[in-house]
């Protein structure tokens, strides 16, 4: 597959929270920091849904 194709896909489910940061780092063929760095450079942010109980 190409390495795009792989990181726009891997972008993708990260953004949809269908893997997480480790495993779409991992799709992507990138280190998590470099993951980390690529969603910042995007601007993507994941919202985090809150579940109405207390932790």
């Amino acid at each position: 597959m190409c390495t795009r194709i792989r990181v726009e896909l891997a972008l993708e489910w990260y953004r949809t929270n269908e893997a997480s940061l480790a495993k779409s780092a991992e799709l992507a063929g990138l280190t998590t920091v470099e993951f980390k760095k690529l969603i910042a450079d995007r601007g993507i942010a994941k919202e985090i849904e809150e579940d109405g109980t207390s932790a």
